[in-house]
């Protein structure tokens, strides 16, 4: 007599693996989501920052004042932003997605040495758009007098 040994698994366990396997992504994802939003908003404020220092780093290599401002007039920047010196536009930065851009002024000029023209420090604000009260999802750039751009998070209002 012939034994055969059979290898494998049971409809039965492949129906526990698949319902465990369903269990733990509906955990997974709706983190695996929340990952992603920060992640998002994280590389839009580094791209932010980077055009800011960008800027900044042209007054002093052209010894020349350079304007930051939103493509379009007013201070709504999500739509994109472009740097200016002597009314050229030297470099254009892509809009925002998925959330909006405010600043605290219409443009950002950087004097000679670096500094800011403003009588105070400029704010631009990153709200996403889907940002639940409560939670600190907002980003807040400040551009200092001195001319140095640092970024914090706030919360959603």
């Amino acid at each position: 007599m012939n034994i055969q040994i059979h290898r494998g698994f049971t409809i039965i366990e492949l129906m526990i693996a698949v319902s465990l396997l369903g269990v733990m992504l509906t955990i997974a994802v709706p983190s695996f989501s929340s990952v992603l939003k920060q992640n998002r908003l994280a590389s839009q404020t580094n791209s932010i920052l980077s055009s800011l220092n960008y800027a900044r780093g042209q007054t002093i290599n052209q010894n020349q004042n350079v304007i930051v401002q939103p493509i379009t007039a007013g201070t709504n920047w999500s739509g994109g932003w472009k740097v200016r010196v002597n009314g050229t536009d030297i470099q254009f930065f892509e809009g925002i997605t998925n959330a909006s851009l405010a600043s605290s002024a219409a443009t950002i000029t950087y004097q000679s040495d670096g500094s800011l023209s403003a009588v105070g420090n400029i704010t631009l604000t990153l709200t996403p758009n889907d940002c639940p009260t409560g939670d600190n999802d907002v980003r807040v750039i400040t551009i200092t007098l001195s001319g140095q751009s640092s970024s914090a998070t706030a919360v959603c209002t």
